[in-house]
């Protein structure tokens, strides 16, 4: 079963974690990609607020958002279920696209946390196959959903 991570940058090192433990658990974990190689949370984090002081430096570094980008939703199509990593109930823009397409193509999204974001909650009212799962429930969902 493919489980495709979605979430900021800035929880990647926890959903590295996270997908180590499903992982373990015998589902196949599909992280974020970040196109310039394995940084840690901080440093993607670091990067992205530079890009929002002094906007894209060029053409080629939008084209790493777009691969970036492509490959996800690639990714997103082949997946049997998404992990929303929503620490605080932080789910930002990107993430909230990528939750919508989730949405059309009627996958199982699974939310650790409840969404502070209006739109996103409402969703969850009223999707049957989006959930909020505490952390400690993932395993045992997913293996449950894996039967069916």
């Amino acid at each position: 079963m493919k489980i495709l991570f979605c979430g900021s940058f800035k929880f990647l090192d926890e959903m590295k974690k996270l997908s180590k433990e499903l992982s373990s658990a015998g589902f196949e974990c599909i992280l974020p990609k970040f196109s310039l190689g394995d940084f840690p949370s901080k440093k993607i984090e670091k990067m992205k607020n530079n890009r929002k002081e002094n906007g894209l430096l060029n053409d080629e570094e939008f084209e790493k958002i777009i691969k970036v980008t492509k490959w996800f939703y690639d990714r997103l199509i082949d997946c049997d279920a998404m992990i929303v990593f929503d620490k605080d109930g932080y789910v930002g823009l990107s993430a909230a696209a990528e939750i919508g397409a989730t949405y059309v193509l009627n996958k199982p999204v699974f939310f650790l946390e409840s969404p502070k974001d209006f739109g996103i909650r409402a969703i969850l009212e009223f999707s049957e196959n989006f959930k909020v799962v505490p952390f400690k429930n993932l395993v045992s969902e997913l293996k449950r959903l894996k039967k069916n």
